[in-house]
């Protein structure tokens, strides 16, 4: 991969522009990526007739309903075509069960019991998103980088509490499901908010899409260097012989390419 022809100072980014994905869980990092890639940008711009419109229910919960299913932007592992000029704090997406790897599917109930009591969704706390299609419900929850979905059949939470009926097909399936349904109950803890703290995977993540940022704006190595690790640094040890850093952000740049290109 070459690298980018422009170089200076002009470049607007700064580090303090992708706090935001502080906040962000594994969908979100990956709508970050994708929403990025030209070709469906484009894609987007074609195939907004139809698209559900978001409606805040009186719970707080953002509800679509998805009239008909869109095998165009399925092909990119999305329910519906989400809007690319919205960030993952914003944007309304839901990704198709085919891209998840971590989804519990329910059947609710209008009858609760002692062993079953009945769940609504003011109990949560964070992101609520509900996409209706098929007489089937997709409940998104997310918070401080966790999030949970499920699929739904039967009588909509929208109208009130209601049982619900895990089905878990296959013991497979069994470990996923459950580590699913421990962060379904932990966003239903309300008596304290930490903020979220960067990881490890979380900084890369931040890295790969500076980098990313910094290519498709036709940027130098170096420039995108100065935003990651700030300009002191960077004249320290930008010439040494090991071209360590050279290297770092070379190797970010691909990453961030092949994230947005379909590895998300």
């Amino acid at each position: 991969m070459p690298q980018a022809r422009r170089s200076g100072t002009a470049w607007a980014r700064r580090l303090d522009d992708y706090d935001y994905a502080r906040n962000l869980d594994r969908p979100g990092w990956a709508w970050e990526f994708l929403r990025r890639n030209e070709d469906y940008q484009r894609d987007w711009r074609t195939s907004q007739a139809g698209l559900p419109r978001p409606i805040r229910h009186v719970s707080g919960v953002i509800y679509l309903r998805l009239r008909r299913r869109s095998p165009k932007a399925e092909t990119w592992g999305l329910g519906f075509f989400g809007n690319p000029e919205m960030s993952a704090d914003d944007a309304h997406v839901f990704w198709h069960l085919d891209a998840l790897n971590r989804v519990v599917h329910c059947s609710s109930s209008l009858e609760a019991s002692p062993r079953n009591s009945a769940l609504s969704l003011d109990q949560f706390r964070g992101i609520r998103q509900i996409l209706s299609c098929d007489d089937v419900e997709y409940l998104s929850v997310r918070d401080c980088q966790k999030s949970a979905r499920l699929v739904i059949s039967g009588p909509s939470l929208l109208t009130g509490p209601r049982a619900l009926i895990f089905n878990i097909e296959g013991l497979d399936r069994l470990s996923p499901a459950m580590e699913m349904l421990q962060i379904l109950s932990s966003l239903r803890d309300k008596s304290h908010w930490t903020p979220p703290s960067w990881g490890q995977t979380e900084l890369r993540l931040r890295e790969c899409l500076v980098a990313l940022d910094g290519h498709l704006e036709d940027r130098s190595y170096r420039d995108i260097a100065q935003v990651l690790y700030g300009n002191d640094r960077v004249a320290e040890t930008w010439t040494s012989d090991t071209r360590f850093m050279k290297d770092k952000v070379r190797r970010a740049v691909e990453r961030g390419v092949e994230l947005m290109n379909g590895e998300y």
